[in-house]
């Protein structure tokens, strides 16, 4: 609640004590905070004895409802009774309990009362009317007698001590005065202090604490009173109460900075630092503490200020990519980061300490063998050093690992040396790399200077991509100066029959940056024409951007000449051959009507179809001309289709082929020329086979034709043999014989029209030549590959490969 609550005396090592709980203070919340005190009774008389009051006086103490808690001379019984009737005009009812202090003086008595307002009581003390008279004769009327007395006795020596005592008087009052004025500047200086002042009883508790916390910390004193430091309210134990300090006062002995910090409501810390003395009675009794308080909320948060910048400027120094050393005004080591002792001294991190001198550190460095320049002359070398960083020059140096670094001393307003290292092996290499790429630009512009070949370039990042360079070979082609090219757009040189397509092909390839070869036709300054062989390429910057266009040109003016020369030939040659291809398709057709009645009636005459001949000479007259004209139509045929072949107009009637049928139907039909020719025929031909996609009759004529060569110029008793297999690449058919072969060289003229190679078999046999000329051209119509292998004297194998995409399926046997 919020009234005072004191409770009943209670007995503990032989005196007796007493415990009083009041309002203290109200928070935000209207949450009310209770001051509890615990306090000796007999102390309460101890005090008013020393004001050397009366022997009957009384002492009480009264609460809000009018209840006495204790009369003096000290009763038992008179513990918590009700005041029996007002003491008089005087007493605390009468003059108002609760108000500061009040003195009446009635016919009754007197009474004398001070409000404790943090406890919510009054305290009263009463002297009755007879008593104040017993007081008076006591202390007053029986010294007033003597002393009348002992003025006629005595008037001498008060006449020659009235000076003396006048002086002692005066000096008194002056001693007062300088008290009084000692006091308020103590005082004074007191208010103006951050200090305050404290007490603590045995027991380790405050018994009191001064407003002045109050004002300079803005903590309720009521947070500390009845309370020892573990058990204050709100206070957090941040730096460790129970430290040196605290052990001290443990031990009863003098203590300073014990520091506290305290969290108010708001969630505002305080810190807080006591010192204390201990307090002891004439008997060396432990009477308990006095000191003073200081709010030292300010110096710790400069000092977490501090500490926070210390943090951030420490990993400021080892988060820098370059090497940093601090020195203080007498050079020596405060901090330096890890990239120093890396760059400097790996290995010998140990030997890197705060307070190390710069010439030490420097010759160290010099005798480590970092620097090879160093290594040679370690103390010349720090010497040197040493004079450079009086006149505070840039140094660069090469370490032993090859990365380059470079130096600068910096001295700080407040005489603190700063040493910077900074590597900059990339710099250097980029050095070393322009100084290359100059020189390399020199012998480049020397030999775009000597080159016939004209260069232009231009820059697509400036309006209209003028033109920035061209050498000495471009004006020579164009006849214009560079000064009348310079800063223009390279369209000059076109003209009225520059074919538009190309130059949009050229345009398109600029803007997708990739490189372009285009012919186009150009004019000179003169107006002159002439053909312009241009190749431009982009060149681009270290972030993908073009940053120009180098076009190289050739005046091709002959060549495109040639060309056409060339074009014009090929297309007679062409015409030509297109011309031979119709005569002869249209001569084998003129002459098959007679070769067909030359056949067929050979044929009656030899077979005796009207009647006998009568004479076997006859008979064998009509038997050659029957060969000879089918001989002859065979070579019609094959003309006719090499024409047809030739002029492209041959068409291919697919359908869906089984190899190992066609193969064993073109086995069937050489076997009698074979047995004829005494040659041996075999075929090795699986049985199952994937299916091909082909005009069967064609692939027939191939593979007759391939067998027909083959027995033709494989002598007697030799073999010929016909195979086919699966591969990867497709489906590979070939005809292999032991016949007379090729010469290398041979094989191309074999395989143009009427080709044929000189030898003995091959003018005993019969045949024009076209044979695998037309296989080729048909296996070409299947997109098959075609393949000749052979050596002299002892065979030739001939291949045809149909490709993947021809083969489909495997067909059962």
């Amino acid at each position: 609640g919020r009234q005072a609550r004191i409770s009943l005396p209670y007995h503990s090592d032989g005196r007796w004590y007493a415990t009083v709980v009041g309002p203290a203070s109200e928070d935000r919340k209207g949450h009310i905070k209770h001051a509890v005190l615990s306090f000796a009774v007999r102390d309460i008389q101890q005090i008013w004895r020393a004001l050397l009051l009366p022997e009957n006086f009384r002492i009480s103490l009264i609460t809000r409802d009018n209840l006495v808690w204790i009369e003096s001379p000290f009763s038992a019984e008179r513990i918590g009774s009700a005041v029996n009737g007002p003491i008089g005009r005087g007493s605390p009812a009468a003059a108002g309990v609760g108000g500061d202090q009040g003195v009446n003086r009635e016919v009754t008595g007197i009474a004398r009362w001070h409000a404790l307002r943090d406890l919510d009581l009054t305290l009263a003390v009463t002297v009755k009317e007879a008593a104040i008279t017993a007081i008076w004769w006591e202390r007053f009327f029986t010294p007033f007698v003597t002393a009348v007395t002992a003025i006629f006795g005595f008037a001498a020596a008060i006449v020659l001590v009235g000076i003396s005592i006048a002086h002692e008087a005066a000096y008194r009052e002056e001693s007062l005065t300088a008290l009084s004025e000692s006091e308020a500047r103590f005082r004074d200086m007191a208010d103006a202090a951050s200090d305050w002042f404290w007490e603590m009883g045995p027991d380790l508790r405050f018994t009191y604490v001064a407003d002045r916390a109050r004002e300079v910390s803005g903590i309720d004193v009521n947070t500390f009173l009845g309370r020892g430091l573990t058990e204050l309210e709100g206070v957090v134990d941040r730096d460790g109460i129970a430290g040196n300090g605290y052990n001290d006062m443990l031990a009863h002995r003098p203590f300073r900075d014990i520091t506290i910090a305290h969290h108010g409501n708001e969630g505002v810390d305080r810190w807080l630092r006591i010192n204390g003395k201990p307090v002891f009675d004439k008997d060396r009794c432990f009477m308990g503490y006095r000191g003073t308080g200081t709010d030292i909320t300010a110096a710790r948060r400069a000092e977490e200020r501090s500490a926070t910048a210390q943090s951030r400027f420490t990993r400021a120094i080892e988060n820098s990519s370059e090497g940093l050393a601090l020195y203080d005004r007498d050079d020596r080591l405060v901090v330096c980061n890890h990239k120093f002792r890396e760059y400097l001294f790996p290995g010998l991190e140990g030997a890197i300490r705060r307070g190390s001198s710069y010439r030490d550190l420097v010759v160290l460095f010099a005798r480590s063998g970092r620097s090879p320049e160093a290594a040679k002359n370690p103390k010349a070398w720090a010497a040197a050093w040493m004079r450079s960083r009086a006149s505070q020059a840039e140094s660069v140096f090469r370490l032993a690992d090859g990365r380059w670094l470079r130096h600068q001393d910096y001295r700080s307003p407040e005489g603190d040396l700063i040493s910077i290292y900074s590597d900059i092996t990339q710099f250097k290499e980029r050095e070393a790399e322009l100084l290359r790429l100059g020189e390399e630009n020199k012998r480049l512009a020397a030999a775009l200077t000597a080159t016939e070949a004209g260069v232009i370039i231009s820059d697509p990042r400036q309006r209209d991509n003028p033109v920035v360079f061209v050498n000495r070979a471009f004006t020579k082609i164009t006849g214009y100066s560079a000064r009348e090219v310079l800063g223009r757009n390279s369209r000059f040189l076109r003209g009225p029959k520059t074919d538009r397509g190309d130059l949009e092909r050229m345009r398109h390839a600029m803007r997708q940056r990739t490189p372009i070869r285009v012919d186009l036709y150009s004019y000179r300054k003169d107006g002159s024409t002439f053909w312009n062989r241009l190749m431009v390429n982009p060149v681009f910057g270290e972030h993908g951007e073009v940053e120009y266009f180098v076009g190289i040109q050739e005046d091709v003016t002959q060549q495109k000449q040639a060309e056409q020369e060339l074009r014009d030939t090929k297309e007679m040659a062409e015409l030509a051959n297109r011309t031979k291809s119709e005569f002869l398709a249209v001569m084998s057709h003129e002459l098959r009507t007679p070769l067909n009645a030359i056949i067929g009636f050979s044929d009656i005459l030899r077979s005796e179809v009207f009647g006998m001949i009568g004479s076997d000479r006859y008979r064998g007259y009509a038997e050659d001309i029957h060969d000879s004209g089918v001989h002859l139509l065979e070579l019609i045929n094959d003309i006719l289709d090499l024409s047809k072949a030739e002029a492209g107009k041959i068409e291919l009637n697919e359908d869906i082929v089984d190899i190992p049928t066609i193969a064993e139907r073109c086995f069937a039909m050489i076997r009698q020329r074979a047995e004829e020719a005494n040659v041996r025929v075999k075929m090795d031909v699986p049985a199952v086979l994937p299916t091909v996609r082909a005009d069967e009759r064609r692939l027939k004529q191939i593979l007759i034709n391939l067998l027909t060569n083959a027995v033709k110029f494989t002598p007697a008793e030799r073999t010929v043999l016909l195979t086919a297999e699966e591969l990867d690449s497709g489906l590979r058919v070939s005809v292999i014989d032991q016949g007379i072969g090729i010469a290398e060289e041979d094989i191309p003229r074999v395989l143009q029209p009427f080709g044929q190679v000189n030898s003995v078999l091959t003018r005993h046999s019969e045949g024009t030549g076209l044979g695998l000329p037309l296989t080729k051209h048909l296996a070409d119509l299947h997109g098959a590959a075609f393949e000749i292998t052979s050596e002299v004297g002892k065979g030739t194998t001939v291949s045809i490969v149909i490709p993947p995409e021809r083969v489909l399926a495997r067909h059962a046997a």
